[in-house]
C-alpha cells in the first residue's frame, strides 16, 4: 500500500560474539517488516479485482460514509489493536483508542477508499498498548489513519514526531485486505511518550537480557525510565528491571585478615 513510508526497521540488535560483556555492540536488524510487507502487498493485489466487482454490483467491502455513527462506550477507549483484528465489527463506529506516532507516508496507493492524498494526509500508529521495546510489537503497527487536509486535526499531526502519543478519536470508514482504515476526527497529545533516546535504552536493555548481560540490561532500563514514559511502559520496564536485578552476581566475600598478636 505504501510506496516509501514502511514502517521503521527495528534498529536495535546486540549480535557479536566477538563483544565485550562491558560493551556489546549495536547493529540495525532486519526485522520481520520486509516479510510482512511483501504479503500485505500481495493480499491487497489479489483483493483488488474483487474489491472492483464487488463496488460494480453496489456491494461495497465498507465504508462508513452514510452509516449511523455508533459511539463507544463513554469513557471506554479500545485498543487500536483489537479493532485491527476484527475491523469488519468496528465499521462505522466511532471509536477511542491512543495511539503512539510510527511514521507519516507522504504518499500511498488509496485504492477504492477516499483517502486519495489529495484530501488526506496518513499517519502509521502503534497502538498504547503494545510494547514496543519488543521487536514483534516494534514491526507490527496495526492500523491505517487519515485526517483531512485543512481540518482540524492536521496542524496537530504536522508538529507530531515518531513515538508522539495522543488519545484519538476516529471512525472506522474502510475495510481493505483485512485492515481498518480510520478518518482520525480528534487527536489531542499527551505528555508521557518515548523519545527516540529512551526507546534505544529500553530496547538495548531487552537485548542485553537475552544475552543475559543484567548488569548492563538493568542500567539500560535504569536510563530508559528516566525519561517521561507512559505508566503501562515504566511498570513493564521496571519489571524487567526488578528480573535484572535477581540475576545480578552476589558480591565477593574476602577472606578476613588474621590478627597478628
Amino acid at each position: 500500500m505504501w510506496r516509501d513510508s514502511r514502517p521503521a526497521r527495528w534498529p536495535y540488535t546486540t549480535t557479536g560474539t566477538a563483544a565485550t560483556p562491558e560493551n556489546p555492540p549495536l547493529q540495525p536488524g532486519a526485522g520481520a517488516v520486509d516479510e510482512a510487507w511483501a504479503l500485505l502487498m500481495k493480499k491487497l493485489y489479489r483483493l483488488l479485482p474483487l474489491a472492483v466487482a464487488l463496488a460494480l454490483a453496489g456491494m461495497a467491502l465498507g465504508d462508513g460514509a452514510g452509516q449511523d455513527v455508533e459511539a463507544a462506550p463513554s469513557g471506554t477507549p479500545v485498543e487500536l489493536r483489537a479493532v485491527a483484528l476484527k475491523p469488519l465489527e468496528f465499521l462505522g463506529r466511532e471509536l477511542r483508542f491512543t495511539i503512539q506516532i510510527e511514521s507519516q507516508p507522504a504518499d500511498w496507493n488509496p485504492f477504492l477508499t477516499r483517502f486519495g492524498t489529495e484530501d488526506y494526509r496518513a499517519v502509521i500508529a502503534w497502538g498504547d498498548e503494545q510494547s514496543l521495546w519488543e521487536q514483534a510489537d516494534y514491526d507490527s503497527p496495526p492500523a491505517t489513519l487519515f485526517a483531512r487536509r485543512g481540518g482540524a486535526v492536521e496542524p496537530v499531526l504536522l508538529r507530531a514526531h515518531r513515538y508522539d502519543r495522543f488519545e484519538a478519536s476516529g471512525i472506522v470508514r474502510q475495510v481493505l485486505a483485512g485492515r481498518p482504515w480510520i478518518e482520525l476526527t480528534d487527536l489531542r497529545p499527551l505528555d508521557e511518550h518515548f523519545s527516540e533516546g529512551s526507546m534505544i535504552h529500553a530496547a538495548r536493555g531487552v537485548e542485553l537480557m537475552a544475552a543475559e548481560h543484567w548488569q548492563l540490561a538493568a542500567q539500560s532500563f535504569e536510563r530508559a525510565l528516566a525519561s517521561n514514559l507512559p505508566a503501562r511502559a515504566r511498570e513493564a520496564l521496571v519489571r524487567l528491571q526488578s528480573e535484572c536485578a535477581g540475576h545480578a552476581p552476589a558480591p565477593i566475600e574476602l577472606p578476613a585478615k588474621k590478627k597478628h598478636r
